[in-house]
């Protein structure tokens, strides 16, 4: 892992924790890019799926494996992938969305130095969020891969429900998980907060989940 990650940079040296029917871990070295169509979000989209970032303009939605698009409203996305160099992804970005080339008129801003990202998953992740938001994590398990703004412990985070490439408790492959994405400077914050709620979120969890 990566030195410079949030949680080691803010003391946490225990960036993992598996526990009942819940496994809570730092993704540390997550590349990010926001970007803001002003004009022709369509175009601006195509441009994105060029580089292999299945964007909708749809809000709320998340489509992809690695290199993943969560559309935050029609005109705005937040690029994320866990495989990318954040300084060669941000360099592909802004040369696919050149406005000589795109023809859309985009902001393209470099997001991995100022965000933090905490992977949950097991049976008891939803019921862990759904104690912090007001959020209803169960239905919103059935639209599949997903993702949402919202408070969650009285700060705004960026919530993911996607399949992951592996599984972070252990479980199969494919299996879906929450990402949660927040502000650097929050991250002990949001990391002792999590961990103070998740032996109560396990005793939610009922049987055959």
């Amino acid at each position: 892992m990566n030195t410079n990650t949030p949680l080691l940079q803010a003391g946490i040296t225990a960036t993992r924790f598996d526990g009942n029917h819940l496994a809570i871990r730092e993704v540390g070295n997550a590349a990010f890019v926001r970007v803001h169509a002003v004009t022709d979000a369509e175009s601006a989209a195509a441009a994105l799926r060029s580089l292999g970032f299945p964007a909708s303009t749809v809000p709320n939605t998340s489509a992809g494996t690695d290199r993943i698009a969560l559309c935050l409203r029609p005109r705005e996305w937040m690029l994320f992938s866990e495989q990318a160099d954040s300084a060669q992804l941000l360099a592909e970005v802004r040369a696919a969305l050149d406005p000589a080339t795109s023809g859309a008129s985009v902001a393209v801003l470099p997001q991995s130095d100022g965000l933090a990202c905490v992977r949950l998953s097991g049976a008891a992740a939803p019921w862990l969020l759904s104690k912090l938001s007001g959020v209803d994590y169960h239905a919103a398990e059935e639209k599949g891969q997903y993702c949402l703004r919202t408070r969650l412990a009285q700060v705004t985070v960026l919530v993911h429900h996607h399949q992951a490439a592996g599984s972070a408790a252990g479980g199969p492959s494919q299996e879906f998980v929450y990402d949660l994405v927040f502000d650097r400077s929050i991250a002990a914050y949001l990391w002792n907060i999590l961990l103070r709620h998740a032996p109560h979120a396990a005793e939610l969890v009922r049987p055959g989940q």
